[in-house]
């Protein structure tokens, strides 16, 4: 128990306003939150799933320059693709309908991918046995704190002009790109 709290507790206040918090806001302001919340959750069991098994060989092999360009690249093309108009409630195909649930967890999934609470989970994997108690408080201190973002994100779709939100989700993406490839190069 005292793993699990620990792990839950010091990635839950490490994510405190992080940037996949935002993330998740503005992936609510544009697409529902049935489709982001398990999105969200599933990138997060991925991502800490991988940093308490193989989270030290990976961070070994992966060169942290890279991930931070590809993903703020990814970030920048995602915001100025928010600003297009999608409307996915309409009559598509299924495969279709399915892509912005497979954008958020890549999204999700490279924005997190090498961060201080991955790298968190990594440490604690480490230190702390048993490794699933491991893994469940640092996803549920990740998920969590995203869930809380994404319900944000609700709330403020509903009170807010879609013009609006769409400039502000924008913003968001193309701001957390500029500055994640930034942070690949220093």
């Amino acid at each position: 128990m005292a793993t699990f709290l620990i792990s839950f507790l010091l990635i839950g206040l490490s994510e405190l306003a992080d940037k996949t918090q935002l993330l998740t806001l503005a992936f609510v302001t544009k697409y529902p939150f049935y489709m982001v919340a398990p999105a969200v959750l599933i990138a997060v069991a991925a991502l800490q799933l991988i940093a308490v098994f193989f989270g030290k060989f990976i961070f070994a092999l992966v060169d942290p320059v890279y991930v931070s360009l590809i993903a703020g690249a990814f970030f920048v093309a995602f915001g100025i693709w928010s600003l297009i108009p999608h409307d996915i409630e309409e009559e598509k195909p299924k495969k279709a309908k399915m892509l912005p649930f497979f954008l958020i967890i890549t999204a999700f999934f490279a924005a997190e991918f090498g961060d201080k609470s991955q790298l968190a989970t990594v440490a604690l994997a480490m230190k702390y046995r048993p490794a699933w108690a491991v893994f469940l408080g640092a996803f549920l201190g990740l998920g969590l704190l995203n869930l809380i973002g994404a319900l944000v994100g609700a709330w403020l779709k509903n009170k807010v002009a879609e013009r609006v939100v769409n400039l502000i989700a924008a913003t968001i993406f193309i701001l957390f790109g500029i500055v994640t490839i930034l942070r690949g190069l220093i």
